[in-house]
């Protein structure tokens, strides 16, 4: 029986042995190819920075200004989708309340669905209505509005509605093209020759646009007075807009499903729920709603671990001032693999050449080999996620690509190539 155990534990060495040999092996050939690559002209006038990491075997395959800064763009909502994994319940927390008899009294969490088109199920609405009397206080609101580091010439534009402790529609208004002209909610006045493109800088008054095949979405500035008009357009009771509100011990009600909104965050880089993610994870543990506590706390905790401490100030990636380094994307993507399955990851992040933000781009393959998020600002690429290679192995990446020239389909194809050499040879 020893002489038997032995012998298995001597197989089991030697396959061991071989898989390693095998692994670095690849993964010289990997460093040796891959920096011929970085050494060709199209990457010399940029800031390059790679790593990629097995999780099997716990080995650095490859890196190149793995623990440098970058501005990592939506790269950062990686963390921003961490920490609501890691902070909020299963069904997100949608309003504080207390009632008496037939009167509610409420503050927002934060959450980014009420309202919103595209999540359909909108329990909250149900639960406001059951009210005569519904008095709302966005009292507990601490932060700004706008992220620090936002570009200010950005503020009729989709992607960069303003943050609130109660959203309505998402923050912005829609024109849908089977509503043209009508804007949803059709609160605001709406004119069709004025100075400005969408709307007024320090108001909401909009401009119609020309007729589109696709829905615009514009900002709106989600101050009381805008509150009110579209609750009380909304919702069946009498809505009386408070300065204060005292709830000693408030009840939470909860709405919609969490990974629902992170899907829609991550499949379509989704900025105003990101931003209201954090909001609500900071509400949830903190009791308090500022952006900043919330990723100190993260920082301090949960990712204490990072050897490379990033500049995070928002939960998007809107703004320049965020730095990361690959090495801490890398790091994020494997206390995430860490905690689920592969299989549930991949529902969160967009797959080359089929779904989300990469949907047209990294489809060399039959079937999706790339799940990663997309980070992009001007002269700036980067792309953080999973590869599965050829042989089935599941690797980690970053590959962060600052300060180029040159149009970015040009930086998406070098990067292809080096994925696909990947692929084939690990």
């Amino acid at each position: 029986m020893f002489i038997l155990t032995m012998i298995k534990r001597s197989i089991l060495l030697i396959i061991l042995a071989t898989l390693t040999g095998c692994a670095s092996h690849s993964s010289r050939k990997l460093n040796k190819e891959w920096t011929q690559d970085l050494r060709k002209d199209s990457f010399q006038n940029q800031f390059t920075g790679i790593m990629v990491f097995d999780p099997e075997t716990q080995d650095t395959l490859f890196k190149s200004n793995a623990d440098k800064y970058f501005i990592p763009a939506s790269n950062t909502k990686i963390f921003t989708f961490y920490t609501s994994l890691e902070y909020l319940p299963e069904k997100v927390p949608s309003l504080k309340y207390n009632y008496d008899q037939d009167t509610l009294y409420i503050r927002g969490t934060g959450n980014p669905a009420f309202l919103h088109p595209d999540f359909s199920k909108q329990e909250t609405l149900e639960f406001l209505n059951k009210f005569r009397y519904i008095k709302l206080s966005t009292d507990n609101f601490k932060e700004q509005s706008y992220g620090p580091g936002w570009a200010w010439d950005d503020y009729d534009y989709g992607y960069s509605a303003m943050r609130s402790s109660l959203p309505l529609y998402g923050n912005v208004v829609w024109l849908l093209p089977d509503h043209y002209p009508d804007f949803i909610p059709d609160v605001f006045p709406v004119y069709d020759s004025l100075p400005y493109s969408r709307r007024a800088p320090k108001e909401n008054v909009y401009k119609v646009q020309n007729k589109r095949d696709d829905t615009l979405q514009i900002p709106f500035i989600p101050d009381t007075a805008a509150i009110a008009k579209i609750l009380r357009k909304t919702i069946s009771g009498e809505l009386i807009m408070k300065d204060q509100l005292f709830m000693e011990t408030p009840e939470i009600f909860y709405d919609q499903s969490r990974d629902s909104i992170l899907k829609k965050m991550m499949l379509e880089s989704d900025n105003f729920i990101a931003e209201q993610l954090l909001l609500m994870s900071a509400e949830t543990v903190l009791d308090t709603m500022t952006t900043r506590k919330i990723i100190d706390h993260v920082l301090n905790n949960s990712l204490s671990g990072l050897k490379q401490k990033p500049r995070w100030v928002d939960g998007s990636g809107l703004s320049r001032y965020n730095l990361f380094t690959p090495e801490s994307m890398v790091y994020v993507l494997l206390q995430l693999y860490k905690k689920y399955s592969f299989e549930q990851l991949q529902k969160f992040f967009p797959a080359g050449g089929e779904s989300g933000t990469l949907k047209n781009n990294f489809k060399s393959s039959t079937t999706p080999y790339i799940y990663a998020k997309s980070g992009s600002l001007s002269n700036n690429y980067n792309l953080s996620g999973y590869l599965i290679t050829e042989s089935g192995r599941v690797l980690i990446f970053s590959f962060m690509n600052n300060h180029y020239r040159e149009a970015t389909t040009t930086v998406k194809y070098n990067m292809e190539q080096m994925f696909e050499y990947l692929r084939s040879n690990y």
